[in-house]
Order: C-alpha cells, then structure tokens, then sequence
C-alpha cells in the first residue's frame, strides 16, 4: 500500500490536495478524483460550484508518494 498526496491544480487559501491510500499511482487518482467530484458537484444557487476539469484524472497531479509500509515506526518509550 503506497500514501499519497494528490493536487487537482486549483488554489484557494493553500492548493487543493487529497490524501489517499492505494495500491497504485492509478488507483490514488481515481479515489482522490472521487473526492474532488464531491466537493465539485455540491449544488449552489447557480449550478455545481466547479467546472468537471476541477475532478478530471487527467488534470490530477501526485505531488508525493510514500511507499512501504509504515509498520514499526511507531515505538514505546518508556
């Protein structure tokens, strides 16, 4: 399983990211894209709050990817 951290190429107060956990660069941006249409898609008075470029695959940019396993890292102290 891979960690990672995903832009869409909007900016607001920061850029906008999501983090995810998959099992490929593919599948983190399919889940993080499903992420993005939710906000997306949320209705206002005038139509969805973005256009769909805001949720699109190809427009989604993984800006880190942590891979291996995270176990262990975390120890005692006594």
């Amino acid at each position: 399983m891979n960690f990672y951290v995903i832009a869409n190429g909007w900016v607001g107060a920061d850029y906008c990211r999501v983090y995810v956990a998959a099992e490929n660069d593919d599948r983190a941006r399919e889940l993080a894209s499903d992420v993005f249409k939710k906000e997306a898609t949320k209705r206002t008075p005038i139509g969805p709050m973005y256009p769909e470029k805001y949720y699109s695959i190809a427009g989604l940019e993984i800006v880190h990817r942590l891979s291996g396993s995270t176990e262990g890292a975390i120890q005692e102290v006594d």
